[in-house]
C-alpha cells in the first residue's frame, strides 16, 4: 500500500479539527506541513485540546518553559514532529463583536466548514501584533507572509488600517508597513506599538500578569544526560535531540566533558609529575597497540605506578578529577539559568562514575570521588544509558581500549546504571526509533511525570 503524502497527512488533521469544532476555527500558519497555528475561542479551544490528548500529542511542558498565550501540542513520529499551536482568542482583549468579524469574515479552506483561513485585513492585523513592534527589516519569513496577504487585495492595508483601533494596535500596523516598505519606524513608533496593545482593551491587568510572568528571568534549565561507551551512539541521539528541540522553539547549549581532560588535570598531572621525576614508561605496548588501535595513552605510565602505592593519594587524585568533570557540568547549567537554554549532555554522571571506577578503582571503589561527582554534577530531570555490546561499540568506531578493557568498562556502566537508576536504550536498535524514545520522554519528563 502507498504510504499518505505529506499533504494528505496535514489534511486528515484538519478534518479532525472540522469534525471537533462547532464554530469557526482561523489557521494562521503557512507552508509547514507539520505545523498548524490554530486561533480560536474558549469552547474550540476546551475541544481541540480533547482531540490533540486523545490523538497522543503531548502538551509542551512547564520544565521548559510555557509560552506566553499559545499552547504548544506535539506529536512525535520518528525523527519527525508534528506540532500544533492553540492560540485563545482572547488573549488581545478586543470586544466580542470584534473577535466575531475575524471568524466570520474569514474565508473557508475548500471542502471546509469551520477551518477558515484569515481575511486580508485581519492577517495584516494579527501580524502587526505579533511583529509590529520590532525594528529593522522584516525577517524572509515575515515578509513572505506579507507577499502573500497582500498578493491580489490592494486594499488590504486600508481596511487593516481602519479596524486597527478596535485592536488596539494601530501604530503596530502603522510600523508593520513601514518595515514591509523599507523605512524602519522611528523609536518613538515602535514605543507606541508595544504599549498601545498592553494598556488598551479589555481585561487590561490580567493580560498583564501573564506577560509579567513570561519575563526572561533566570530558572533552573532542562537537563536531560545521554550516556554510553564510545561507539554506542549516544552523540548520534544528543544532535538528533538538539535538533527536534530546536524545530519545537527550545534553545539548547550542549554540554561534554571526557572524564580526566581539561587544562586544570592537564596540569596538576604535568606538575604532579615534574615534582616526582616521573616520566612516561616508553617499553613496547605492541599487543596493546594492536588489540586497541586508536590508543592515545600509555597504559602503563610510572606516575600511575606511583599512585597506586598509596590509597590515599589515589582516592585525592580521583577526587581532583571528579569535581573537575562535574564542575564543567555545573558550570554549563549555570549559563544555562542565564539564557534560558536547556542543557543537553554527551555523557553525565552515569559516564563519570563509570570511568572513575574504571581508571582509579582496580584496587579500592573511589567512594569519595563519586560522592563528589554525584553531589556537584547538575540532576538530570531526564537520563538514559544508550548500551550497546562490546563487539558492536567496536565496529562502529576505533577505540582506545583493549577488549578486555572495554568488556569491564561496559561492566562498569551497567553496575552504575543500576545504582542510579537510569534506564537502559537498546542502542543497536535504528536510530530513528531512539529518537522518537528519547525525544517523547524528554518531552514528558519535562512535565514531571
Amino acid at each position: 500500500m502507498t504510504p499518505p503524502s505529506r499533504t494528505a497527512e496535514r489534511r486528515i488533521t484538519l478534518e479532525a479539527i472540522e469534525r471537533s469544532v462547532a464554530r469557526p476555527v482561523v489557521i494562521t500558519s503557512r507552508g509547514s506541513q507539520r505545523d498548524i497555528d490554530v486561533v480560536c475561542r474558549s469552547p474550540e479551544r476546551l475541544a481541540l485540546q480533547r482531540l490533540l490528548r486523545e490523538s497522543g500529542y503531548l502538551p509542551r511542558p512547564p520544565g521548559i518553559g510555557r509560552r506566553r498565550w499559545t499552547e504548544q501540542w506535539v506529536s512525535f513520529d520518528g525523527a519527525k514532529t508534528h506540532v500544533v499551536d492553540l492560540n485563545p482568542a482572547e488573549r488581545w482583549g478586543v470586544a466580542a463583536d470584534v473577535l466575531e468579524r475575524l471568524f466570520y469574515e474569514a474565508p473557508a479552506l475548500d471542502g471546509y466548514r469551520n477551518v477558515r483561513r484569515p481575511s486580508a485585513h485581519h492577517g495584516l492585523i494579527l501580524l502587526a501584533r505579533r511583529s509590529g513592534r520590532g525594528g529593522g527589516p522584516l525577517f524572509p519569513k515575515q515578509e513572505s507572509k506579507l507577499d502573500a496577504i497582500t498578493a491580489g487585495d490592494a486594499g488590504a492595508w486600508e481596511r487593516a488600517f481602519a479596524i486597527a483601533p478596535d485592536w488596539h494596535c494601530r501604530s503596530s500596523v502603522a510600523a508593520l508597513r513601514s518595515r514591509y516598505l523599507g523605512a524602519g519606524p522611528g523609536r518613538a513608533q515602535r514605543v507606541r506599538a508595544a504599549l498601545e496593545p498592553a494598556l488598551k482593551g479589555q481585561h487590561r491587568f490580567a493580560r498583564l500578569a501573564v506577560a509579567a510572568r513570561s519575563l526572561p528571568l533566570p530558572r533552573r534549565p532542562l537537563v536531560v544526560g545521554l550516556s554510553g561507551v564510545d561507539g554506542s551512539g549516544k552523540s548520534t541521539q544528543v544532535n538528533a535531540l538538539r535538533a527536534t528541540l530546536d524545530d519545537l522553539g527550545v534553545p539548547t547549549e550542549l554540554g561534554w566533558k571526557p572524564v580526566g581532560h581539561g587544562a586544570g588535570v592537564r596540569f596538576l598531572r604535568r606538575s604532579v609529575k615534574r615534582l616526582l621525576g616521573a616520566g612516561q614508561h616508553r617499553g613496547p605496548a605492541q599487543s596493546v597497540v594492536e588489540d586497541a588501535p586508536a590508543l592515545t595513552w600509555d597504559p602503563n605510565p610510572v606516575s600511575r605506578r606511583v599512585r597506586e602505592r598509596s590509597p590515599a593519594l589515589t582516592s585525592t587524585w580521583a577526587a581532583c578529577v571528579a569535581v573537575s568533570t562535574a564542575s564543567a557540568y555545573r558550570r554549563a547549567e549555570l549559563r544555562c539559568r542565564i539564557s534560558r537554554k536547556a542543557l543537553i549532555c554527551d555523557r553525565h554522571s552515569l559516564d563519570t562514575a563509570a570511568h572513575l571506577v574504571f581508571q582509579y578503582g582496580e584496587r579500592r571503589r573511589p567512594t569519595l570521588a563519586i560522592r563528589l561527582s554525584d553531589l556537584i554534577t547538575p540532576r538530570a530531570d531526564v537520563a538514559f544509558h544508550v548500551d550497546v555490546p562490546p563487539d558492536v561499540a567496536r565496529s562502529r568506531k576505533q577505540l582506545q581500549y583493549t577488549g578486555e578493557q572495554l568488556e569491564r568498562l561496559v561492566e562498569l556502566y551497567a553496575l552504575e546504571r543500576t545504582r542510579l537508576g537510569i534506564p537502559r536504550l537498546d542502542g543497536a536498535s535504528s536510530a530513528e526509533e531512539l529518537a522518537e524514545r528519547i525525544a517523547r520522554d524528554v518531552w514528558t519528563g519535562a512535565h514531571g511525570g
